[in-house]
């Protein structure tokens, strides 16, 4: 009677024999799967961290290459680089290289991008810098007055702006140029009325822009990269502002009311000032203004007020007379045009 309990006692015996090493061998190899599973999906987490690093490293290069291609956002505006085509204050002024894109100074190539524009986020107008994600904001200029409408140089060391730092009775720009940390601060135009909208030749050597220093209109000037030998290129009693120089450096292309006092139209001149000729016309109160080139040459863009309406009703006064009144409805539209003037067209179609 006593064998049986004995029995009962060897079966857990021997199956503990049996168990204690298929635990042994078992839970070793478990835990080898399990950090083999880890290791895969770490490996995998890394990778997709990587390929995302590199997806956002593409697209933040060729958001600032844009940026470079199209330029820096001018005056008034949240960020810089060009002549506002859809809207801008007074005579102030982003597509794949397969077609053409409407704005295109000369910009820096270099491996570090970035974009330089205007902001009155502390008050006045100052000149900040951002990486081309938006990333890595910094003011470059700290005066007390407005300093707008940067341009960077063909290079990229150098910055071109304006600033009414010298004329804060008038509010006159003049123009200055810095290094690419703000640093280096030299003014290039001293005179008493107002020297703006400076951009650079495609080389980097030569300046041009407008000024107002007869007192009464604007004329296009260029100037040496430092400042020197400023010279009257539109010589023209009209008004004559706006300027951009061509890809090549041959022409410049500005806007002037010249044929419609008070009313700017697109001309061209050759870089000397030679050769001036109308590329646009508008009659009434239309006009055509802030031109710029492409970047191949072969086009210009330029807001336009041709698509305005005009709205017109008739009233009756107190003495029982019909008086006819009319309004305009002002609608700017980007259009694009050959170099030569010809093919208009707005560019929504």
């Amino acid at each position: 009677m006593r064998l049986i309990p004995r029995r009962a006692e060897l079966i857990p015996q021997r199956q503990l024999r049996v168990r204690l090493p298929l635990t042994l061998f078992i839970y070793p190899v478990a835990l080898l799967a399990v950090f083999a599973i880890g290791f895969r999906y770490l490996r995998s987490f890394v990778s997709l961290a990587g390929s995302r690093a590199a997806v956002q490293t593409r697209v933040a290069n060729y958001g600032a290459v844009a940026f470079l291609h199209s330029g820096a956002v001018s005056s008034h505006e949240s960020i810089t680089g060009f002549r506002r085509l859809a809207a801008m204050s007074e005579r102030r002024r982003n597509a794949p290289a397969a077609a053409f894109s409407l704005f295109a100074p000369p910009m820096p190539q270099s491996g570090d991008s970035k974009i330089v524009f205007a902001s009155n986020r502390d008050g006045s107008m100052q000149i900040y810098v951002m990486n081309g994600d938006g990333s890595g904001v910094a003011r470059l200029t700290n005066s007390s007055a407005n300093d707008d409408y940067p341009r960077w140089s063909p290079n990229g060391s150098k910055i071109l702006f304006q600033s009414d730092r010298d004329h804060p009775d008038t509010g006159y720009m003049d123009i200055y140029v810095m290094n690419a940390d703000g640093s280096g601060v030299t003014r290039l135009t001293s005179d008493v009325n107002d020297d703006s909208m400076a951009t650079w030749f495609p080389d980097g050597s030569r300046i041009v822009f407008q000024s107002m220093r007869n007192g009464v209109s604007y004329q296009v000037y260029s100037m040496n990269a430092d400042g020197s030998n400023q010279i009257n290129l539109s010589n023209n009693s009209s008004s004559d502002g706006e300027p951009s120089w061509s890809p090549d450096g041959s022409q410049i292309v500005f806007a002037t009311d010249r044929d419609h006092s008070g009313y700017d139209g697109i001309y061209v001149m050759n870089s000397d000032g030679s050769n001036q000729h109308a590329l646009t016309s508008e009659t009434g109160e239309l006009q055509d203004t802030q031109p710029v080139w492409s970047p191949d040459g072969s086009k210009i863009a330029f807001v336009s007020t041709r698509d305005s309406t005009t709205e017109t009703w008739q009233e009756t006064d107190d003495d029982g007379n019909v008086i006819t009144k009319s309004k305009l409805h002002l609608n700017k539209e980007v259009y694009v045009m050959n170099a030569d003037g010809s093919g208009q067209a707005k560019t929504d179609q």
